[in-house]
């Protein structure tokens, strides 16, 4: 595993189980937005907000790691 994947495998595991279980349905698994949220149970844009945010803090750790 390079730095970066090791790096973004690192910054998941710092997630919330909410942020994970998100990221894991969408970004894993190709789930839209209102189809995560309603296997979650939340809304729409509690789903896009908090993706937001970890695709935020996933680009700032590859950064990192592709900085050091």
């Amino acid at each position: 595993m390079d730095a970066a994947a090791a790096r973004i495998a690192a910054e998941i595991g710092t997630l919330s189980e909410i942020d994970r279980e998100i990221f894991r349905l969408c970004a894993a698994e190709g789930y839209a937005y209102q189809a995560a949220a309603e296997e979650l149970g939340i809304s729409h844009a509690v789903v896009r907000n908090r993706l937001s945010r970890v695709r935020t803090r996933l680009r700032g750790a590859v950064k990192e790691a592709s900085e050091a």
